[in-house]
């Protein structure tokens, strides 16, 4: 469901998240199964699906309260509980990046779809965004330009 957010709350985050490709390709349905299978294999696996579960409602609220702050922190909480459910997720390259952007100044991020390589959500404040922009390019990745939209996602590219 679409979460209807302040207007303040959805620019905040744009001017907060930043988004980077890490121009890798991997089998994201290889770490699915996996995942499935170890969320399947073990009662203490299902544990951490559930929490990872109740984290999403968290961030859900944060956001719809406005507090973005909170949601960077529980971004962070959510990249480190889906580490502990499935290692396949994360790699040298991405535990680097992560790492680095942490230690320049970003408060959370995520590695979005299944793990491996594609795209790294990085949430820093803009005081931090130009250095960790510039350290993460030197480690292969390159900040993309996004926009949140009410139409669902939307794609534009142009000729290089």
């Amino acid at each position: 469901n679409p979460l209807v957010l302040q207007r303040n709350t959805l620019l905040e985050l744009e001017y907060n998240l930043m988004l980077f490709r890490l121009g890798r390709n991997r089998s994201s349905s290889k770490i699915q199964d996996k995942h499935i299978q170890d969320i399947e294999s073990t009662e203490g696996n299902l544990k951490l699906f559930t929490d990872m579960t109740e984290l999403a409602v968290k961030m859900k609220e944060t956001l719809l309260k406005g507090e973005v702050k909170a949601f960077a922190d529980l971004l962070h909480e959510s990249w480190l509980l889906k580490q502990s459910m499935n290692s396949s997720v994360t790699n040298k390259q991405i535990e680097d990046c992560y790492n680095t952007a942490r230690g320049l100044g970003a408060l959370g991020g995520k590695l979005l779809g299944a793990g491996g390589s594609g795209y790294l959500l990085i949430y820093a404040s803009p005081l931090y965004q130009k250095r960790i922009k510039e350290a993460l390019y030197e480690k292969g990745a390159s900040q993309e330009t996004f926009k949140f939209s009410q139409n669902g996602l939307e794609v534009w590219t142009t000729i290089k």
